[in-house]
């Protein structure tokens, strides 16, 4: 009875053991892996700007220094650059380290590039690179954008209602989509410089989505207060001048690209109501 007690009191020790030794068992080392993603473009008169985001994952079961990503981008397939990012920091074991890479492309370029590819009604971005980790093998990484040939949609001032100084103020602006797909208005910032000394607008109107080639308008109206309005009577008295001009950014999404443009009009005076307003 006690030899088969003590028999299995060692196979079970012996079991114990076996599971204990499986489960430490430093895990298997493997390359760093590497995800590359790029998102749409924001646009401006001058230059469509990028923003593309490399995540490196230290698979190694090690800390990791990486020495460099190398990275570009092409248009069409023509190469636009080529650059070296360097400013990493070590990974600890299972770290995960994010590099943000903006870059951007002129206008210029874009339609160039359009104009020269006449099959081509879209801008293809291509970015590209390798990881360049201590030890092991460089990884590389690509990824593909196709994007409708962007077009900043066209805005112009539409005339004014009312008069600051007698408590109400509109500004309109007519915009047209100049783009082959639908684009919405987002965020407006804008205000109106009386004798240099600025007053805010604020967005009056409904507009929404805009079709490929439709117009719309957008009402800017301003908050009148006690203060504001005193204010704008000094200012008016003490320059002996009504000229003002309206400035800010107006911003356009799509599901293609975002478009953020700078508003600039000026007037000679506030001028009366436009007829058939």
């Amino acid at each position: 009875m006690n030899a088969t007690r003590s028999s299995a009191g060692i196979a079970a020790l012996a079991t114990l053991l076996l599971f204990g030794a499986c489960s430490s068992a430093p895990p298997v080392p493997r390359p760093p892996a590497v995800r590359v993603s790029l998102g749409p473009p924001i646009v401006t008169p001058t230059e469509a700007r990028f923003v593309a985001k490399v995540v490196i994952e230290n698979r190694t079961a090690a800390p990791l220094d990486i020495t460099q990503v190398d990275y570009g981008a092409a248009l069409n397939d023509a190469s636009l650059f080529d650059r070296v990012f360097d400013e990493l920091h070590p990974m600890g074991t299972s770290g995960v380290q994010t590099v943000t890479l903006p870059f951007a492309i002129p206008m210029s370029e874009l339609v160039a590039e359009a104009e020269a590819v006449l099959a081509e009604e879209a801008a293809r971005i291509a970015f590209h690179g390798t990881v360049v980790p201590v030890g092991w093998q460089p990884v590389s990484f690509a990824v593909e954008r196709v994007v409708p040939l962007p077009s900043p949609p066209e805005i112009a001032f539409d005339g004014a209602d009312g008069n600051p100084l007698e408590g109400a103020f509109t500004v309109y602006l007519q915009v047209r989509n100049t783009n082959r797909y639908p684009i919405a208005c987002g965020n407006i910032a804008t205000w109106l410089n009386l004798n240099g000394r600025k007053y805010d607008l604020v967005r009056s109107d409904h507009l929404g989505q805009l079709g490929a080639g439709e117009s719309g308008r957008i009402a800017l109206s301003m908050r009148q207060t006690r203060g504001k309005g005193i204010s704008m009577i000094v200012n008016v008295v003490r320059n002996r001048s009504t000229e003002f001009t309206v400035g800010g950014a107006v911003t356009f999404t799509s599901p293609y690209a975002t478009f953020h443009l700078p508003v600039e009009f000026g007037s000679n005076g506030l001028a009366s109501p436009p007829a058939g307003r």
